[in-house]
């Protein structure tokens, strides 16, 4: 891949908080960081996909597009590893349209729960410790 053709670590960055860092793939939703055993350090399995191919023989590659263009945050999705290559391995059934739709309904969803508890985590369920259960 041409070095002008990678997204540069600005977009990777701005890409996956974009994303909160999940993967886009409706089907997947897969959180992408975490913490390592490393105190100061993370686990990231998340990664910036073309989403029209970097180069020649690439997935959905587009030789009429530019090399900024190729490199712009508008042809970036985050998705988890397994989903890149997945989408990357299979471009009919991942065609360009579906990917910036997955990545158009991905933000959204995030936008709209910026700010806002998880609906379904366990952490804002408030634990009854007045009841003995062994009585």
């Amino acid at each position: 891949m041409a070095a002008e053709d990678k997204f540069k670590q600005a977009v990777i960055s701005t890409i996956a908080k974009r994303a909160a860092n999940q993967c886009s793939n409706p089907n997947c939703g897969a959180i992408t960081s975490g913490p390592s055993l490393a105190s100061l350090d993370s686990v990231n399995i998340g990664e910036a996909a073309h989403i029209y191919g970097a180069n020649l023989g690439s997935a959905r590659y587009d030789e009429k597009m530019s090399s900024a263009d190729r490199s712009a945050i508008s042809n970036a999705i985050w998705l988890c590893g397994n989903c890149h290559k997945l989408v990357d391995d299979d471009p009919l059934k991942y065609p360009s349209g579906l990917l910036f739709e997955w990545q158009r309904d991905h933000e959204r969803s995030i936008s709209e729960q910026v700010g806002k508890p998880p609906s379904n985590s366990g952490k804002n369920m408030k634990l009854d410790t007045s009841k003995n259960l062994g009585a």
